[in-house]
């Protein structure tokens, strides 16, 4: 009997430390259990810090882009103004161009120098010519005879 007491006083004493080390591990696995939730719980804040960064950035990438929309729209419609100007000057050009050469036409067609007198003035004008030049030109015009043309002499 003293055996067999013996042998169930070991497998209880064996029992127990079982028992015992079956704790000990519940309780280091209910610690990794803590460590995996909460870097987990970190993995998750970090990945939403992440995002959260990447919207800021994203908001931040829209709002340049529209201010310099806005910018390239003001350029584009000072370019476009500057463009219609710059037609508007040419077709002056072109207008003031072919008024002078009408009038030339008409001064060199005249058949005398009283004439073509009338039509002095508005080319000297429209030539923006100095005083000087008109009054060389009104010298030369005296020198001539005056039933002959005035350009063609």
């Amino acid at each position: 009997m003293l055996d067999s007491t013996r042998v169930l006083s070991e497998n209880v004493r064996k029992t127990n430390d079982l028992q015992e080390r079956i704790k000990t591990i519940e309780t280091q696995l209910l610690q990794k259990e803590k460590i995996i939730q909460n870097l987990h719980a970190a993995q998750q804040n970090d990945d939403q810090n992440k995002q959260e960064n990447e919207i800021k950035n994203l908001r931040r990438l829209l709002q340049n882009s529209e201010e310099n929309e806005k910018l390239l729209s003001l350029q584009l419609e000072t370019m476009n103004n500057e463009f219609r100007y710059l037609q508007t000057e040419e077709r002056e050009k072109r207008t003031d161009f072919q008024a002078i050469k009408n009038m030339l036409i008409k001064f060199m067609e005249a058949d005398t120098i009283q004439n073509s007198e009338s039509l002095f003035g508005p080319i000297a004008n429209m030539l923006a010519m100095k005083q000087e030049d008109i009054e060389r030109i009104l010298q030369a015009r005296n020198k001539l005879p005056k039933k002959r043309g005035f350009f063609w002499g």
